[in-house]
């Protein structure tokens, strides 16, 4: 007999897997600098470009 567990609404899903944007100036695919909860359900993700160190955010 399995005893069921509760099941915590409130607990954080793992993050969707994002492909990394690429640089608009020279078009470098960008690295992962960072991920922070966003307010809303989203979360929010920045890169960097290793290139020209463009920085840009994508809400997941």
């Amino acid at each position: 007999m399995t005893i069921p567990r509760k099941v915590n609404s409130y607990a954080p899903s793992a993050p969707e897997p994002v492909t990394p944007p690429h640089c608009r100036f020279c078009r470098m695919r960008m690295d992962l600098t960072r991920i922070s909860p966003y307010t809303g359900g989203h979360v929010l993700r920045y890169f960097i470009c290793p290139n020209c160190h463009l920085t840009e955010c994508v809400k997941v």
